[in-house]
């Protein structure tokens, strides 16, 4: 044969992997979630809330942010953030931001201001739309001795820079300890926190089912206690190592916070009807209550909103919220700094202050 032949052989086989691809992509939108599961065992239900498609697990280029020297065995699908600039991050606070209400009730204002939007998704401007989302009443009465907020962690393990081996109060479970406590000792609201790892398997980190296991633990506990209505996942933040996520609140070093959402939809193939959110509204109402309300006292300590293609749990409660406090880079005492104004303004807007 000549290489005239095996280059036509190899065009050819160029076209077949092609046509082989595309197919892949076009069954995987027309076939049930479960139907997926039996053909291709090894996606896992996260993989599955982290991507839409097998044409896109096949081409997707985001870098891996969630990864610690503790945590090499991440997957690509867990990241819930794309890398920060490489840039030290260390600033004091400044003078509190008050918006006008004629500029957040403008879409490209909104989004501009107070949003990164990864390019797994879209929003739109009915769902952005700040006359809605600001007027939305999120109120609730905080007294009783029934437990209203759940505090969770789908990623349990994840620690910070100086944190001890094996030491629980040291991980983000830890921040979660002082969260619960200062929203029950100071702002008297009772709380369950769940100490729950999700996401080690025999003692050992394994993220491939984490979200799924916390839905389920979390959905018990939500059975147990018809009180809560307020859902709180905890994370640490991945980022790159030269990136220090501080501010300073009243004169303690504080780490920042991060509000996330899940839009249940890609920006290639639109809606993903298997990540269905009937709360994706009153979700988006929530985290932009609690960073307009952040901005008025701390506009350092808080972050952009992150959105997101996927769904995250989300969906448990109209008042759920998925919230990254720092980075692997910051200190357990940062982390657990940022729980003080975190609660404040959690609780503010929850009395409609």
């Amino acid at each position: 044969m000549n290489k005239h032949h095996y280059a036509k052989t190899g065009k050819k086989i160029m076209i077949l992997l092609l046509f082989f691809v595309i197919f892949l992509e076009e069954i995987s939108q027309g076939i049930p979630a479960f139907l997926v599961d039996q053909m291709f065992p090894y996606f896992s239900n996260d993989v599955k809330e982290n991507d839409t498609s097998l044409l896109s697990m096949l081409t997707l280029k985001e870098t891996v942010t969630k990864e610690t020297k503790e945590e090499t065995n991440i997957t690509l699908a867990e990241s819930t953030e794309e890398p920060e600039p490489e840039v030290e991050e260390t600033v004091s606070v400044s003078t509190p931001v008050v918006y006008n209400r004629t500029d957040l009730e403008n879409y490209d204002f909104l989004l501009s201001n107070f949003y990164l939007v990864d390019s797994t998704t879209t929003i739109t401007q009915n769902e952005l739309n700040g006359s809605i989302l600001l007027d939305m009443d999120l109120s609730l009465n905080l007294e009783g001795t029934e437990p209203k907020i759940l505090i969770y962690h789908t990623h349990g393990s994840e620690t910070f820079v100086d944190s001890r081996a094996g030491v629980i109060e040291d991980s983000v479970i830890g921040v979660g300890d002082e969260l619960a406590r200062i929203l029950q000792e100071e702002y008297h609201v009772a709380v369950y926190h769940d100490r729950t790892i999700y996401d080690q398997v025999n003692g050992k980190l394994d993220r491939n089912k984490a979200y799924e296991m916390s839905r389920k633990g979390v959905k018990e506990i939500l059975e147990q206690y018809p009180s809560i209505e307020v859902v709180i996942d905890l994370h640490r933040d991945g980022v790159n190592e030269n990136t220090h996520l501080v501010t300073s609140i009243n004169g303690k070093p504080t780490a920042k916070i991060m509000f996330f959402n899940g839009m249940s939809r890609s920006a290639t193939n639109g809606d993903i009807d298997y990540l269905y959110n009937e709360n994706k509204q009153q979700n988006l109402a929530f985290s932009l209550q609690m960073q307009i309300k952040a901005k008025s006292y701390y506009p350092d300590f808080v972050r952009k909103i992150y959105l997101k293609a996927y769904k995250y749990n989300l969906d448990l409660k109209p008042r759920a919220a998925l919230v990254e406090v720092g980075g692997q880079t910051n200190t357990v005492e940062e982390a657990k700094n940022a729980m003080e104004p975190f609660a404040k303004i959690l609780v503010e807007v929850l009395s409609q202050k």
